[in-house]
Parts: C-alpha cells; structure tokens; sequence
C-alpha cells in the first residue's frame, strides 16, 4: 500500500466521511492488476494502511500519530485539526498550479493518512533532523532504510519512488522529496 504498487485505483475523493471506519465500511475496490505488478499513486493505499493501523492499534488514526509519531519527535504544534493549524501559524502550506492548498481546504479523515496533517516549517525541519540522524531515537535504522528505498516508478519526471518519497535530480545531485501540495 504503502509503495503504491498494490494496484489500486487513485479515486481520491473529496467525499468526506467523518472517520476511516465510515469511509472504508462502505467502499469497495478491485485492484487493476496482482499487487506488486506495477506503480500506480494511489492516496487510496495510503488511507486504507491508516485504516489497517487504526484496527491493529486499537487507536484514532490521529491518535495513533499524536502518540506514536508527533509527541515522540517533539513535533508541538503538528494537527490534523485545520483549526488548530490555523490558530498556530505559521504553518506550511502546499501550492499546486496557482492553488495554495491551506488548512481549511483539507478537513477530512479519509484524507489524514495520505497528507491531512498540518504542520509549522519548525515541525517539519525536526522532521528533517530525524532523517539526518538516521532516525535518532525515533526509528531504527532498519526502518530509515526501508522509508529512503526506491523502485522504479516508470514516471517520466521521475525515476524512482519509494514510501512517499520521489527521487529527483537538480543540477546532477540526486535528493528525495514529494512534490504533493498536501506537503
């Protein structure tokens, strides 16, 4: 799922449900092809393996990356609440073909896993200290490595993808990013 390989359609929708156990009780998708058959984005994957860890933890999807995920990296001010991220500005916001994709504009639970939460530029540099540090003492190496790996994604802007992290190349040094406005 987490790849975009298990060849599930990209219908993301805007039709929102107010928790993934709303959304994911009444769809139904057949996947286009054997998982593992090829890359295809899909926000869907993304939101169905926030499902799966809501199911397996017993927890909120948002609660689950509170306790698991924010409170560990010390990231203070991240949310999914578009409330709260506007009330803590400055908060980064995405921007796509003259579109600024700010918090008020992304207020569904489906929509969480695959980029609801919201965060300050602060937030997302410890991000980028935890991969620096090779996941600190947030994350093993063993799962640094597996987040940094790539497969080919057969993309023309793109070589290669990995767990939401696309390699691209500037001025011939490689580096790892996801140009979602979500992000």
């Amino acid at each position: 799922l987490m790849t975009h390989s298990a060849a599930l359609p990209d219908l993301y929708t805007y039709n929102c449900s107010d928790d993934l156990t709303e959304h994911w009780s009444s769809r139904t998708l057949q996947p286009w092809a054997p998982p593992g058959t090829f890359y295809n984005y899909s926000n869907e994957g993304w939101s169905l393996a926030g499902r799966i860890a809501e199911v397996i933890t017993g927890l909120d999807f948002d609660d689950l990356v509170q306790e698991l995920v924010l409170e560990p990296s010390l990231m203070e001010t991240a949310t999914f609440d578009p409330s709260e991220a506007m009330d803590n500005s400055p908060y980064a916001i995405g921007y796509d073909n003259g579109y600024f994709y700010t918090p008020e504009n992304n207020d569904c639970a489906y929509t969480d896993p695959a980029g609801g939460l919201h965060a300050t530029v602060l937030d997302l540099a410890r991000t980028m200290e935890m991969h620096i540090a090779d996941g600190g003492d947030l994350l093993s190496i063993g799962s640094v490595m597996e987040m940094r790996s790539q497969m080919e994604s057969g993309y023309p802007w793109t070589s290669e993808v990995g767990l939401g992290q696309f390699t691209y190349e500037h001025k011939g040094i490689e580096y790892l990013s996801h140009s979602g406005a979500g992000v």
